[in-house]
């Protein structure tokens, strides 16, 4: 999303619940929720992206 000329706004996350079919037991791997929210600098051909990650614990293991 672009917030002014020359800086957007990048942001995102997912998600993932899985299960083996026969036990329902969690299948190993599988990431937690994250999310990440960016700001992208655009200035005479120099971009610059700092970016924040954000990550849930993953007690389904």
């Amino acid at each position: 999303m672009l917030l002014v000329n020359g800086v957007w706004l990048n942001a995102g996350a997912d998600y993932v619940n899985a299960e083996e079919k026969g036990s329902g037991t969690p299948l190993p791997r599988i990431p937690p929720l994250r999310g990440r929210m960016g700001l992208e600098f655009n200035y005479r051909g120099f971009i610059v992206r700092p970016e924040l990650v954000l990550v849930n614990r993953q007690d389904r293991t």
